[in-house]
């Protein structure tokens, strides 16, 4: 039996406190840098899902931001610990209930990287000496 092509793969870096961030080596800018609270990378996730092909929906009467890719759905909402991934809910952070999607000046949603990215099927890793995030399509 034939197997389907081959997914092209994504890697994407971002670097903590920067703007600047790099797809598949390309180097691009986003209007809000990555921050890291309660020990967790937030970021606008808008550049994390166009990067990879995916579509994002910010409902501002919900305060509700639904990310879909892949058959994937994942639904949060700022200031809530637990979100909705393919209708079910999970909490965002099991061992830091303290991490919330949040907004910041002048109105940009940030979002825990490492929870989205992994419910999309993506790999994330910490570089801390460089404090630097690579998420990666597919996980490998």
């Amino acid at each position: 039996m034939p197997q389907p092509p081959a997914q092209p793969s994504t890697t994407i870096k971002f670097y903590i406190n920067s703007t600047a961030y790099y797809v598949n080596n390309t180097a691009k800018t986003m209007d809000a840098a990555p921050v890291i609270m309660e020990s967790r990378t937030l970021l606008p996730i808008r550049y994390v899902a166009e990067a990879l092909g995916a579509s994002v929906d910010w409902k501002p009467d919900e305060q509700k931001v639904t990310i879909t890719f892949g058959g994937k759905t994942v639904e949060l909402w700022i200031g809530q610990n637990s979100a909705k991934v393919d209708g079910n809910y999970k909490l965002i952070d099991p061992d830091n209930p303290s991490v919330v999607p949040i907004i910041i000046p002048p109105g940009r949603t940030m979002l825990p990287l490492r929870f989205i990215a992994e419910n999309l099927g993506c790999k994330v890793d910490w570089n801390d000496t460089l404090k630097e995030v690579t998420v990666t399509y597919p996980a490998s």
